[in-house]
């Protein structure tokens, strides 16, 4: 799978064409591996698997089957890495949302990492709550600093107004997770001022 993956990845950088049949041979014999028993050959072929990925297709077998292993895979090593792999697009959004309650806290941390490629426009309210929800009071401190991170790159998107960052939580309808974002917020102001 490692060697399918470098002989795709160099064959896209040099624009060398490939034969519909062979790719599809690849792709078939990669999908194949998702189902491995050992998880580097599962890391692997998502590696491989990630350059194949057609997210103009919103039934594209790769990006669902993806989405699949993100899921259920018992490695939280192979979950990380179909986290950094998988298209963001609007089948595998939530899927990716999900992996913010994962059991491991590493598949917890990429998943927020990751969400910090999608601006905060893209989100809908209740995904923006649910990672304030769960990251902010996550039991794990690298977590909590990531979900910092991100909601400190929203609260710049929206040139440092906290007002309008508590708006894009919607405090009618999400009035918990406003609360919470509004005490980080006062903690934060209380820090600085020390």
């Amino acid at each position: 799978c490692q060697l399918i993956g470098t002989v795709l990845a160099n064959a896209l950088a040099k624009e060398i064409e490939v034969c519909c049949d062979i790719l599809d041979s690849i792709t078939m014999h990669l999908l194949k591996r998702l189902n491995d028993k050992a998880p580097s050959v599962r890391s692997a072929s998502i590696t491989a698997l990630q350059l194949l990925q057609n997210v103009d297709d919103p039934d594209n077998c790769i990006i669902k089957e993806l989405c699949r292993v993100m899921g259920s895979d018992s490695s939280a090593s192979v979950r990380v890495t179909v986290v950094g792999a998988v298209a963001l697009t609007e089948q595998s959004l939530p899927k990716l949302l999900n992996r913010i309650r994962d059991i491991k806290s590493e598949v917890r941390i990429a998943a927020i990492k990751r969400i910090h490629f999608i601006p905060i426009s893209k989100l809908a309210c209740n995904a923006r709550a649910a990672i304030v929800r769960h990251g902010l009071v996550d039991r794990d401190l690298k977590v909590r600093n990531a979900t910092q991170e991100l909601i400190q790159s929203w609260f710049k998107t929206v040139n440092f107004n906290v007002a309008s960052l508590l708006r894009a939580i919607n405090p009618m309808q999400f009035e918990d997770e406003a609360l919470l974002l509004g005490s980080y917020f006062a903690q934060e102001s209380t820090s600085e001022d020390k």
